[in-house]
């Protein structure tokens, strides 16, 4: 279970890995068509900061199930649960601002 736990999280992370490189050459694309757009800008400008705190958020729910399990012998199958919850989140978080633009 473990296992299986592990390759999924790192089956997601790769999705997620492809929809952040998708949203950034959008985003590079449609700004080189349309320099002016401010609400492009914007969006470029505070999507790494974005990131950034969904990754601190990331590892802090990782936490929080590292200190519920602590010492169990479920412990890495719950924190790459719980990984995996997150990251789908965050693809489907990137999945509508892709539509958004299509």
């Amino acid at each position: 279970m473990n296992l299986c736990a592990r390759q999924e999280y790192n089956y997601l992370d790769s999705i997620l890995n492809k929809k952040h490189n998708e949203l950034i050459s959008m985003l590079n694309t449609r700004i080189a068509e349309d320099s002016e757009n401010q609400n492009l800008i914007s969006l470029k400008d505070r999507y790494p900061a974005a990131q950034k705190q969904w990754i601190i958020l990331k590892n802090n729910n990782v936490s929080v199930v590292r200190e519920k399990y602590q010492n169990g012998s479920i412990l890495p199958m719950a924190t790459d649960l719980q990984k995996s919850m997150d990251t789908r989140n965050r693809i489907d978080f990137i999945d509508m601002i892709l539509e958004g633009f299509q």
